[in-house]
């Protein structure tokens, strides 16, 4: 009995004990402890994602978004071991476009097997737009079975386009003249730029195919500052096309509204500006 009392009262001391020794510890942590800030890396204070949201600023928006879509890859030879190739993108987004991509082409053998690869190339692309990706003169020795194109997914920039404006970009009086004279047939026309921005560079592609949509060849010309409402002729060349080919001429205008750099000036209403 007196041996059960005494084991009693340890046991109480030591509960006494640690509740003492557990109050301090605690007290020591709050003590010490560093007030919950915005940039701890922890979710806390009413945040609603970790250091953002509740009193932190507002969380980046979530964007669900869908793939890019790959129409279709074609090429053509120029020479012995240069190609060009042409791919036709869209993005089936409504609101939200890619800032940024990263792409490339896989020259496949007739086992399906990748034997060379073109270099990295980057490209923008807007919401619900379909268009041109072009990769010229690239260098092999084989004769491809097939070519693919493939993305670099962690290059991807994508942006809610509501903080952009769609650039009104077009073209006037396209032909393609074709000339006697080896490397003087040409793509031409006249470039307008309806949009209320000056821009720094516009790329203007020119796509050629003949009468049967077989591809045959593509080109393009930068054109650098170019006002709201001005008109600029533009000359695109194909050296390596023969003049007796048949040609159904596409022509495609773009510029990077993404980039801040490539704004020069905006405006009300581009008729207002004549300088």
């Amino acid at each position: 009995m007196k041996e059960s009392k005494r084991i009693a009262k340890r046991l109480l001391i030591l509960g006494i004990y640690i509740l003492i020794f557990g109050g301090i510890s605690l007290s020591v942590y709050f003590l010490f402890q560093a007030d919950p800030t915005c940039q701890d890396g922890k979710l806390n204070q009413n945040e609603e994602r970790v250091d953002c949201g509740g009193p932190c600023l507002p969380c980046p928006e979530r964007i669900e978004v869908a793939d890019l879509l790959v129409e279709k890859v074609e090429w053509t030879r120029e020479g012995d071991r240069n190609y060009d190739i042409l791919a036709t993108i869209s993005n089936p987004n409504d609101l939200v476009g890619l800032e940024n991509f990263n792409f490339r082409f896989l020259f496949l053998d007739e086992t399906g097997s990748v034997y060379f690869s073109s270099r990295w190339e980057s490209g923008y692309i807007l919401p619900k737009e379909k268009k041109y990706l072009l990769s010229l003169g690239v260098e092999t020795d084989k004769t491809p079975n097939k070519i693919e194109l493939e993305w670099a997914p962690e290059s991807f920039l994508w942006k809610k386009f509501s903080q952009f404006e769609e650039p009104d970009l077009f073209v006037i009086n396209p032909r393609f003249e074709k000339v006697t004279e080896l490397g003087k047939n040409r793509a031409i026309g006249t470039l307008v730029n309806q949009s209320r921005i000056d821009f720094e560079t516009i790329r203007v592609k020119a796509v050629l195919r003949d009468d049967r949509g077989q591809f045959l060849g593509a080109n393009y010309q930068i054109i650098n500052t170019v006002r709201a409402g001005e008109q600029r002729d533009f000359v695109i060349f194909f050296p390596s096309l023969s003049s007796d080919a048949t040609a159904d001429l596409k022509i495609e205008p773009e510029t990077n509204v993404f980039s801040s750099d490539n704004f020069i000036r905006q405006y009300g209403k581009p008729e207002k500006w004549d300088e």
